[in-house]
């Protein structure tokens, strides 16, 4: 039986995006994830940006009870989008804030919030450390998801072409570190999704060490999984606004994949994601298929018999590898893929390498053995039921409030 706090406190929650199940991107899933393990036992109010295309999720959560404070985020087009572009280069050129903290700016936000300062909220919840540049409304207790902990030159970028030069990357990086420790510093709880990132906010921010609480997000578990794989198929799943899923892709492809050609004549790779940039497109070829974006990511899934992901950079976890494993599917990553992820060294459920020989040999490995990849793919099925669905982050959670300085707020 699980163990709820009562009596339930009044929840402001912030996020830079609206939160919503079937999103394409990740941080919206685990974003609706957590907003509804919150509202399960807590009277909540969601403050988000938006776009014209979040209407119907924006009204799926308000039908759900939540009352829900939409302020329009400014995706301009044409000459519109280049002065944008403009402006938000001379900010970042003239001001302090990582980049991706400037893009999700808006003016309107902050007047929302001001309007908000009279509720008497008991707690502050910011999804997404980019909503910690708003002022915000006084609250009993504060609370961060920090959804990736950015310390690589590469963590922080907005899209692979945003900083050109070292010395804008060096600048870049010097910025979150600032950024992140005033912010780890200024809530009483710091929620991250893995132990790295845990150990890395301690690292940089010494001050908020006894703060971190470590919550790895979760998936659903469908009732039923695709079989009949195609032979030979690896499938790589991720959105390529995302930096890292870049260098994965061309690393993959341009590195991995002719090493595992070289014992597996017939593999084949399919690369799975929206926005891919021209060094992505640039990887399509007789052995493999870039898609570009697609209206649903479990038929590939389900068409692999290995699924992917050799990441090297950025922090957090990686929805899409939960997502395979949820599907049954043995999945080759690499440590930082593995972040977060139930993965015991005598009953691993997933393949780790660090480098392009080692990851190569467990795909050739498995293309060669269907024993070894129903029964990979079996624990990892079974890890995702044990450790990994929203029913078990949602117990976490319950047990982040029930840590926090609010004793006395009202029913």
């Amino acid at each position: 039986m699980r163990c709820f706090r009562e009596p339930s406190v009044n929840v402001l929650m912030l996020t830079p995006m609206v939160p919503h199940a079937d999103a394409p991107s990740a941080g919206a899933i685990v974003m609706h994830g957590e907003l509804m393990a919150v509202a399960a036992h807590h009277d909540v109010t969601l403050a988000t940006l938006a776009t014209s295309a979040d209407d119907s999720a924006i009204q799926t959560l308000r039908d759900s009870g939540l009352r829900v404070h939409a302020v329009p985020r400014r995706r301009d087009h044409g000459v519109g989008a280049l002065v944008r572009r403009g402006t938000l280069g001379i900010r970042w050129r003239f001001g302090h804030l990582p980049l991706r903290t400037l893009v999700f700016h808006e003016r309107a936000m902050q007047a929302t919030l001001d309007r908000l300062g009279g509720v008497p909220f008991d707690a502050v919840h910011i999804i997404d450390n980019a909503m910690a540049q708003y002022r915000r409304p006084r609250a009993r207790t504060t609370l961060l998801s920090e959804y990736e902990v950015r310390v690589d030159a590469e963590d922080g970028m907005v899209s692979a072409r945003a900083m050109r030069s070292a010395r804008d990357r060096e600048a870049e990086r010097q910025r979150w570190r600032r950024y992140q420790s005033e912010v780890w510093s200024s809530v009483d709880r710091v929620q991250v999704f893995t132990d790295r990132d845990a150990t890395t906010v301690r690292e940089l921010a010494p001050q908020a060490s006894g703060r971190v609480f470590v919550n790895p997000f979760g998936v659903d578990l469908p009732a039923s999984v695709g079989h009949g794989p195609l032979p030979g198929s690896l499938v790589f799943v991720g959105g390529f606004a995302h930096p890292p899923n870049v260098d994965a892709a061309v690393w993959l492809a341009e590195t991995i994949l002719p090493l595992v050609r070289a014992r597996c004549p017939g593999a084949r790779l399919t690369i799975v994601g929206a926005d891919p940039p021209g060094a992505v497109q640039r990887l399509a070829g007789a052995e493999t298929v870039v898609t570009g974006r697609v209206d649903a990511v479990d038929p590939y899934i389900d068409s692999a018999e290995v699924v992917v992901a050799p990441l090297r950079s950025g922090g957090g976890m990686r929805l899409k590898v939960l997502q395979a494993m949820a599907r049954e599917k043995p999945v080759v990553t690499t440590p930082r893929g593995a972040e977060g992820i139930w993965n015991p060294p005598g009953a691993p459920t997933l393949r780790v390498a660090d480098d392009a020989e080692g990851i190569a040999a467990h795909i050739v490995q498995l293309l060669g053995s269907r024993e070894a990849r129903c029964t990979l793919g079996a624990r990892a099925r079974a890890a995702v039921a044990e450790h990994h669905t929203w029913e078990q982050f949602a117990e976490r959670v319950d047990a982040l409030y029930a840590s926090l300085p609010v004793a006395g707020a009202a029913a």
